[in-house]
């Protein structure tokens, strides 16, 4: 029968169990759960990452690369029969959310968010996640419980964005590190008009995979990895904290209030 659309969709590719078992193991690790792991705490992490942890993870470093590179060559490869299905799976023009660093690279945290439209026009840059409620706004549909958000400047329905993987790459200039940069390069060079289908997605999420796993690999080898300092103890000094990430399914902006008993 060969393989159809929805099947390149919802796997892609061979080496799916593997990927996810090492990225759970980078979780574990450090973290002590591969699902809501509790080494995160306020201040910083609970415990410093171990030689044997560090050496454990670098051990599955070339495979995870290996078995992403691979992937994204067949999913390159693959695609090239469906362009007409891809044209109209999930295409609508919206405006791209996300965070990029202040030289506009790709980045999970500690960054600015930036709005671009479905050209790939900058239509906002280093917005202050602290801020949000001065650019985002919410609209309640009778057809939905949820709320939906839009950029306030351009408002309802054209202020609507996305977010995801694909708009991580619609915003960043570059990744910051070299294959995945080359693979962003590749998607850049398409006509951003044309880049524009939710099936893009799954191309997204490999360079993602990508850039995370070369990344992973730069921080293992960081001589201060292994540092003991990895925690800073204070109390409350401001009555409210705004943090902004980026997610698998996208931006993040968690705001937070305490009262003098916190």
């Amino acid at each position: 029968m060969g393989i159809t659309l929805r099947e390149i969709v919802f796997d892609v590719g061979g080496g799916i169990p593997d990927r996810r078992q090492f990225g759970q193991q980078v979780i574990e690790r450090p973290g002590g759960k591969r699902i809501h792991p509790a080494g995160v705490v306020p201040g910083g992490v609970s415990e410093p990452l171990s030689e044997l942890d560090r050496d454990a993870i670098l051990a599955g470093v070339s495979e995870a690369l290996r078995i992403t590179e691979r992937t994204l060559v067949w999913v390159t490869g693959i695609t090239e029969k469906f362009r007409e299905e891809i044209a109209s799976f999930g295409t609508f023009p919206t405006l791209f959310l996300g965070i990029v660093k202040k030289d506009g690279g790709l980045t999970f945290y500690d960054g600015g968010i930036r709005i671009v439209s479905a050209e790939g026009d900058v239509v906002a840059n280093g917005l202050d996640p602290a801020d949000c409620q001065q650019y985002i706004g919410e609209k309640v549909e009778r057809w939905s419980h949820l709320k939906s958000p839009y950029y306030m400047s351009t408002g309802p329905p054209d202020g609507i964005y996305r977010v995801g993987p694909l708009a991580r790459l619609k915003v960043a200039d570059r990744c910051g590190t070299p294959p995945a940069d080359q693979e962003l390069a590749e998607v850049h060079e398409l006509q951003r008009t044309a880049v524009l289908s939710s099936f893009h997605y799954q191309h997204a999420r490999l360079i993602g995979m990508l850039y995370c796993v070369e990344r992973l690999e730069q921080l293992l080898n960081h001589p201060e990895i292994l540092s003991k300092h990895v925690r800073a103890i204070a109390r409350p000094n401001a009555p409210k904290g705004v943090g902004c990430c980026e997610a698998p399914r996208g931006t993040l902006i968690h705001h937070y209030k305490i009262d003098e008993q916190a």
